[in-house]
């Protein structure tokens, strides 16, 4: 019996993603509220918001942002618990139980962020290029109309 080599398949994205690892990624610049912003990313291609949950990612998002409009803010999957009695828990928008603590061993805050001055900045965007803190993490309103960032599945090439 002759070894053959497994062969992996090519990874390639859908038109105006960019492929980084094993996701594509894509921004969008039509402002949405959070929740808008999720919707539509489940409906491109069954995504998601984007979840910049290691640096590496994280440093990819924000080039992709920045290319895209560098002088905006920029949603990503990552909100408050909605339970009252956990407020200083966020979690990853496709995993709920996926708590990401203030302290979580990745992050990218901005100095003295996560807060809730409104009582109700519950969801989280990338900071302006162009403004302190650039292109750190922030949150607000959810309601708040801001471009996106979504990332689904690649295709698979022979």
């Amino acid at each position: 019996m002759k070894y053959k080599p497994q062969v992996l398949p090519k990874l390639t994205c859908r038109a105006g993603y960019s492929l980084h690892k094993d996701m594509c990624y894509k921004a969008f610049t039509t402002p949405r509220s959070w929740e808008g912003a999720y919707g539509r990313c489940l409906s491109h291609e069954c995504g998601q918001l984007a979840e910049p949950r290691t640096q590496n990612i994280d440093e990819f998002l924000i080039s992709l942002k920045n290319a895209a409009d560098p002088k905006n803010k920029f949603w990503f999957g990552l909100r408050r618990n909605r339970d009252v009695s956990l407020r200083e828990q966020f979690h990853w928008a496709t995993n709920p139980v996926d708590i990401v603590r203030v302290n979580a061993s990745y992050t990218n805050w901005a100095p003295g962020r996560p807060d809730d001055e409104l009582g109700y900045e519950d969801c989280v965007f990338y900071v302006a290029k162009d403004l302190s803190y650039s292109d750190t993490w922030n949150n607000a309103p959810c309601f708040t109309g801001l471009p996106y960032l979504c990332s689904t599945k690649p295709l698979e090439i022979q």
